[in-house]
């Protein structure tokens, strides 16, 4: 399994230069092969919804103080995940592990307050779960798909392992400023 790799070309088609190695095989097999039209069309559609993802991450207080390039590094950590019509997404007092941005589709949201339950929706470009960031380890609602929704996904451990120095020195940063 020594020098193995599922796939080969791509750099080729990334940066429109010239293969750098030839491939064998040592036995029969499949071979698919991508255009590079094709394939600079899926990084395309990729950019795009990922420019949306990027305005809603800025919009985020606890996000809000860093660079493009934060911005940048923090949208591609980020996964797809999908949900299915009327899949609990997240459970008020439960321990929250991901902020999701939703990216199509709608969620209905429940906020149990003392005296008072706080209703209200989630459509594209909405965000929630972010109180996991701010000290609070559990979810403050819960958020039920109404339809097929796909949402993008952060992971707390993740962010803290990645980008938790980041973050802290441009909240610093900007409150110095202040």
């Amino acid at each position: 399994k020594k020098h193995t790799h599922p796939s080969f070309g791509e750099l080729a088609l990334m940066y429109s230069a010239p293969r750098s190695a030839s491939i064998v095989a040592k036995s029969d097999g499949h071979l698919w092969a991508l255009h590079r039209s094709a394939f600079r069309q899926v990084l395309i559609e990729a950019q795009d919804h990922r420019k949306d993802l990027k305005k809603v991450l800025q919009a985020i207080p606890y996000f809000s103080n860093l660079d493009s390039d934060g911005i940048n590094n923090l949208a591609a950590i980020m996964d797809e995940v999908t949900f299915g019509r009327g899949e609990n997404i997240i459970e008020q007092g439960q321990p929250g592990k991901h902020m999701y941005v939703v990216r199509s589709g709608s969620c209905y949201t429940v906020e149990m307050v003392p005296g008072e339950t706080k209703r209200g929706t989630a459509k594209a470009k909405s965000f929630f779960g972010d109180e996991i960031f701010t000290g609070d380890e559990r979810y403050g609602k819960t958020v039920v798909s109404l339809q097929s929704t796909t949402c993008w996904h952060l992971d707390r451990v993740i962010v803290e392992k990645t980008m938790a120095p980041l973050i802290e020195a441009a909240n610093a940063a900007a409150g110095a400023k202040k």
